[in-house]
């Protein structure tokens, strides 16, 4: 077996076997912070973003629709995060993107 292929093989492996997380919270409306922060996710090829609210304003939730289109996006609503309805309707619009309010539970690669 050639270098190449072995190579090819550890590098598929190391795919399945490791998941990068980013997390984020209070981002409070600011907009600058929080496109930084979604650069240095697509920059780190992060394969899911957990929000852990205080959006504050929901319209900063659509920032996230720049984030890679493999990575998924979940939230919860924050202590400062009073517009439900405007929180959710935000994250309906973002493809891979999932809302789950106060609490939830995930299984992410086979991992709760």
């Amino acid at each position: 077996m050639s270098l190449k292929k072995i190579t090819r093989f550890f590098t598929m492996i190391k795919k399945l076997l490791i998941v990068k997380i980013g997390v984020i919270s209070d981002t409070h409306d600011d907009i600058e912070n929080t496109e930084k922060a979604i650069n240095i996710f697509n920059l780190m090829k992060v394969d899911h973003v957990f929000h852990a609210g205080d959006y504050v304003y929901p319209g900063i939730i659509s920032l996230f629709k720049k984030l890679d289109k493999e990575t998924k996006f979940y939230g919860v609503r924050g202590n400062n995060d009073g517009e439900l309805m405007g929180i959710t309707r935000q994250f309906a619009e973002i493809e891979n993107a999932l809302f789950l309010n106060e609490f939830g539970k995930l299984l992410i690669s086979s991992k709760k």
